[in-house]
């Protein structure tokens, strides 16, 4: 589960890429091997990668202020 404090959290800590940054990407029609490609987005470590992939799940259907 994800808990997202104050409508923003750092999901990339390599590539300080936060969740609203990826919900706005997803929103806009972009997908996570575009999120790799287009911000780097698990190029390092790769621990951000599964919390990228809830994202993705949880931003289906959802309003994004509901998200970040």
């Amino acid at each position: 589960m994800i808990l997202i404090y104050n409508n923003l959290m750092i999901v990339c800590i390599c590539k300080n890429i936060n969740s609203k940054k990826i919900v706005q990407a997803l929103r806009s029609g972009l997908t996570l091997d575009d999120l790799k490609v287009k911000y780097g987005l698990g190029s390092q470590c790769g621990s951000c990668l599964e919390t990228a992939q809830q994202l993705v799940t949880r931003t289906k259907g959802e309003p994004i202020k509901k998200i970040a």
